[in-house]
């Protein structure tokens, strides 16, 4: 029964940087195996990618694939209770925010009416201002001729 996993062991095995890296910040080159190590160590690397890589005899891997069994039923069931929190809250916020955005929209309207409301009027008076110089100008010269 092997109780030391190296670095080496994990390089070949194609462990990625990250947990190449941190295991040779924690532990060097080797470490010793316990059961207290690897709780300790639990978030930090994938004990799961380890196994998969690592446990090579067929007994290794049934005594791991059992063990696992009831933590895999335990994990779906919190997925499906945080899936089904995630999307109460979802709903909620996208709620929220289309209430939001629709007062937004409302306001936003109402103010864009009111502007080019009023730039009509003001495109108006200019245009009548403008017409008006045009026909006193064009008046002007025809009676010049």
């Amino acid at each position: 029964m092997p109780s030391q996993i190296t670095l080496t062991q994990l390089r070949k095995a194609g462990a990625d940087k990250r947990q190449t890296d941190l295991f040779k910040e924690l532990f060097g080159e080797s470490v010793t195996l316990t059961l207290d190590l690897a709780r300790k160590h639990a978030q930090d690397f994938d004990f799961g990618w380890i196994a998969g890589n690592l446990l090579v005899s067929p007994s290794a891997r049934a005594v791991f694939d059992a063990a696992i069994v009831s933590a895999v039923a335990a994990y779906k069931i919190a997925m499906v209770s945080a899936s089904a929190s995630y999307d109460a809250a979802m709903n909620f916020a996208i709620a929220a925010y289309r209430t939001a955005t629709i007062s937004a929209n409302v306001t936003y309207n109402t103010a864009m009416a009111s502007a080019s409301a009023a730039h009509l009027v003001d495109v108006a008076s200019a245009r009548a201002a403008y017409n008006a110089a045009v026909a006193v100008a064009f008046a002007c010269a025809y009676l010049s001729e």
